[in-house]
Protein backbone atom coordinates (compact mmCIF):
# COMPACT_ATOMS: atom_id res chain seq x y z
CA UNK A 1 0.00 0.00 0.00
CA UNK A 2 2.42 2.11 1.19
CA UNK A 3 4.45 2.14 -2.35
CA UNK A 4 1.57 2.98 -4.20
CA UNK A 5 0.88 5.81 -2.70
CA UNK A 6 4.71 6.58 -3.36
CA UNK A 7 4.88 5.57 -7.10
CA UNK A 8 1.27 7.88 -7.04
CA UNK A 9 3.27 11.28 -5.55
CA UNK A 10 6.40 10.76 -7.80
CA UNK A 11 4.10 10.81 -10.76
CA UNK A 12 2.55 14.26 -9.77
CA UNK A 13 3.60 17.05 -11.78
CA UNK A 14 3.51 21.01 -11.12
CA UNK A 15 -0.08 21.29 -13.13
CA UNK A 16 0.62 25.00 -13.27
CA UNK A 17 1.01 27.35 -16.66
CA UNK A 18 1.07 30.97 -17.09
CA UNK A 19 -0.61 32.21 -20.51
CA UNK A 20 0.03 36.06 -21.27
CA UNK A 21 -3.56 37.85 -22.34
CA UNK A 22 -2.60 40.90 -23.20
CA UNK A 23 -1.97 44.63 -21.55
CA UNK A 24 -0.68 43.41 -18.26
CA UNK A 25 -3.30 40.63 -17.72
CA UNK A 26 -2.16 36.61 -17.41
CA UNK A 27 -3.86 33.84 -16.83
CA UNK A 28 -2.54 31.04 -14.47
CA UNK A 29 -3.84 27.48 -16.00
CA UNK A 30 -4.23 24.51 -13.58
CA UNK A 31 -3.13 22.24 -17.06
CA UNK A 32 -3.54 19.33 -14.81
CA UNK A 33 -5.93 16.16 -14.07
CA UNK A 34 -6.72 16.95 -10.10
CA UNK A 35 -8.41 19.37 -8.78
CA UNK A 36 -6.19 22.17 -7.01
CA UNK A 37 -7.19 23.75 -3.28
CA UNK A 38 -6.61 27.09 -2.00
CA UNK A 39 -4.27 28.55 -4.54
CA UNK A 40 -2.48 32.12 -4.10
CA UNK A 41 -0.39 33.84 -6.82
CA UNK A 42 1.64 36.78 -5.20
CA UNK A 43 4.41 38.79 -6.50
CA UNK A 44 5.85 42.41 -5.68
CA UNK A 45 4.47 43.43 -9.04
CA UNK A 46 0.83 41.61 -9.10
CA UNK A 47 -1.69 43.85 -8.30
CA UNK A 48 -4.13 43.10 -5.68
CA UNK A 49 -0.98 40.46 -4.51
CA UNK A 50 -1.92 37.67 -3.35
CA UNK A 51 -4.44 36.90 -5.81
CA UNK A 52 -6.41 33.83 -4.46
CA UNK A 53 -8.91 31.12 -5.81
CA UNK A 54 -10.35 28.32 -3.31
CA UNK A 55 -10.56 25.58 -5.77
CA UNK A 56 -9.42 25.09 -9.72
CA UNK A 57 -10.74 22.78 -11.68
CA UNK A 58 -8.27 21.22 -14.37
CA UNK A 59 -8.59 23.44 -16.77
CA UNK A 60 -9.64 25.71 -15.11
CA UNK A 61 -7.66 29.68 -14.53
CA UNK A 62 -7.44 32.90 -13.15
CA UNK A 63 -6.81 36.27 -14.17
CA UNK A 64 -3.90 38.48 -12.55
CA UNK A 65 -2.87 41.50 -13.56
CA UNK A 66 1.39 42.34 -13.26
CA UNK A 67 2.08 45.18 -15.19
CA UNK A 68 5.43 44.47 -17.16
CA UNK A 69 7.26 47.60 -17.12
CA UNK A 70 8.03 47.21 -13.39
CA UNK A 71 11.40 45.78 -14.08
CA UNK A 72 12.71 47.13 -10.80
CA UNK A 73 11.38 44.34 -8.87
CA UNK A 74 12.02 40.79 -8.56
CA UNK A 75 9.92 39.15 -11.47
CA UNK A 76 8.66 36.17 -10.31
CA UNK A 77 5.46 35.06 -9.77
CA UNK A 78 4.79 32.49 -7.16
CA UNK A 79 1.83 30.18 -7.06
CA UNK A 80 1.10 28.01 -3.70
CA UNK A 81 -1.66 25.53 -3.11
CA UNK A 82 -3.07 22.64 -1.58
CA UNK A 83 -3.90 19.16 -3.61
CA UNK A 84 -6.32 18.51 -0.64
CA UNK A 85 -9.26 21.01 0.57
CA UNK A 86 -8.83 22.50 3.60
CA UNK A 87 -4.84 23.91 4.02
CA UNK A 88 -3.90 19.96 5.01
CA UNK A 89 -0.23 19.79 5.30
CA UNK A 90 2.49 21.93 3.80
CA UNK A 91 1.56 23.82 0.78
CA UNK A 92 3.43 23.66 -2.79
CA UNK A 93 5.05 26.03 -4.24
CA UNK A 94 5.86 26.76 -8.09
CA UNK A 95 7.97 30.16 -9.33
CA UNK A 96 7.75 31.32 -12.56
CA UNK A 97 9.55 34.40 -14.41
CA UNK A 98 7.14 36.91 -16.07
CA UNK A 99 10.17 38.13 -18.05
Amino acid sequence: MAKLAEAAATKYRIPWRIDYVSGSKYLLINGGDEYEHDVTIEGSFVIDSPVSQERMDPGGAVEFIAPRGWTDRDPNVTVRWYRSPGKTGEPLEWRYPLT
